[in-house]
């Protein structure tokens, strides 16, 4: 219950990555418990949802989520609203303002409710698979046609970015960034080399399927985008950038990443079941996953 009296409910940095994964793990539960279209969308599920779609709504910039949200009445909850100061802020702190925002009532969320910015690549691997889930499996229409919105709306704002994405400072957020100039060429993202090539693939995969129904100028900008990304040396060539996914040297390991990495292969394999993508190449998907699955099944996650 999302609005709920006396919660004891603290903020995560990565809420959009947990509530996403719990949400595909609850329709995931319906699908393969129910028969297909034979009732609702469990209350369970339905709730997550709109928790999820809550990250979306509140910023009230269209296509930006927010890290996290807290109500008044949530206990505990965004303990530094009032001191912490947005990453892109700190040089100018006179001039921007705090991490945590003031949602307003053109929203529905003002009166006391707040909400982090400076979202990061995780959080989008979240919501690209939870959304993507929803789409996909929920028997409810209006369901699945919020989650398609709210994912053309996300993918959007990332591409229009030049692949990152822009935060309410109108600067791109300290970790969402995919552009060819941060991936393939930035010292500072040398580590994302593989998995922020693997996310944004996932992302505009996810954002063709979305927008195959109901919108047009975004499925053409989408192909075309996808198409530039993976074009061969001397193009951005992300393809070749999943060769060697996974970081093996052992001082640089980051099982975090092992999870930025798989999400985006699930929702990849999701898609490819439910909702075929022809733009995306599919073998250099799974010849990068099988690579991947070498050095990380032996840490048997249950997660993957």
């Amino acid at each position: 219950d999302v609005t709920g009296p006396g919660r004891v409910c603290t903020d995560s940095d990565n809420n959009g990555l947990w509530t996403g994964l719990v949400l595909t793990a609850e329709y995931f539960r319906d699908n393969a418990t129910t028969t297909a279209g034979a009732q609702d969308p469990s209350t369970v599920s339905s709730e997550l949802f709109s928790g999820q779609s809550l990250l979306h709504n509140i910023t009230g910039y269209k296509g930006l989520c927010a890290r996290s949200a807290c109500g008044p009445t949530d206990l505990e909850c965004a303990p530094g609203r009032n001191q912490d100061l947005d990453p892109a802020c700190k040089s100018t702190p006179a001039t921007c303002g705090l991490q945590w925002r003031n949602a307003t009532e053109a929203t529905g969320y003002g009166d006391g409710w707040v909400w982090k910015s400076d979202t990061s690549s995780d959080e989008i691997d979240g919501h690209i698979l939870g959304l993507s889930t929803v789409s996909e499996l929920s028997s409810s229409t209006e369901e699945s046609t919020l989650a398609r919105d709210l994912i053309v709306n996300l993918v959007e704002r990332i591409v229009d970015g030049g692949f990152n994405l822009i935060d309410w400072t109108g600067k791109p957020t300290t970790w969402g960034r995919w552009s060819p100039s941060d991936i393939n060429d930035g010292t500072d993202y040398t580590d994302e080399h593989g998995v922020n090539a693997l996310e944004m693939i996932t992302n505009l995969v996810a954002g063709i399927a979305a927008a195959k129904q109901d919108h047009p100028e975004q499925l053409a900008k989408f192909t075309a985008a996808l198409a530039n990304l993976t074009k061969p040396l001397p193009g951005p060539d992300y393809y070749s950038n999943l060769i060697n996914l996974r970081i093996q040297v052992p001082w640089d390991e980051n099982f975090s990443d092992d999870e930025l990495i798989m999400v985006p292969f699930l929702s990849l394999i999701l898609l490819d079941k439910l909702s075929p993508v022809t733009a995306v190449d599919m073998d250099q998907i799974r010849d990068a996953l099988y690579h991947v699955w070498q050095l990380v099944a032996p840490g048997r996650s249950s997660l993957w």
